[in-house]
């Protein structure tokens, strides 16, 4: 997949102050964008960016993300990262 949704409530205000909380991650063109809490609220955190890959198993993100800069085709690069996510508190 090449869009990701991750909710999360922040707990740090106390009981009774909660605060529900999105991101979406979506590769779009060559870029990768950040969606935080509201349409309105959308960043550009990547660019040059030919392929993207996010996969979840378990408690485990992985984003893979790769880069084919168009003057220079032949220097592909890609990168992943595994994340963890967070155990929850009950």
């Amino acid at each position: 997949m090449n869009t990701v949704n991750l909710t999360w409530t922040d707990y740090t205000g106390g009981v009774g102050n909660e605060t529900s909380h999105y991101v979406v991650y979506t590769h779009s063109g060559t870029e990768l964008l950040r969606e935080y809490d509201s349409t309105d609220n959308t960043t550009i955190v990547a660019r040059n960016l030919t392929d993207v890959r996010f996969t979840l198993n378990g408690d485990l993100v992985t984003v893979t993300l790769t880069s084919t800069p168009e003057r220079e085709s032949h220097s592909t690069v890609t990168r992943t990262y595994v994340i963890e996510m967070r155990a929850r508190e009950e």
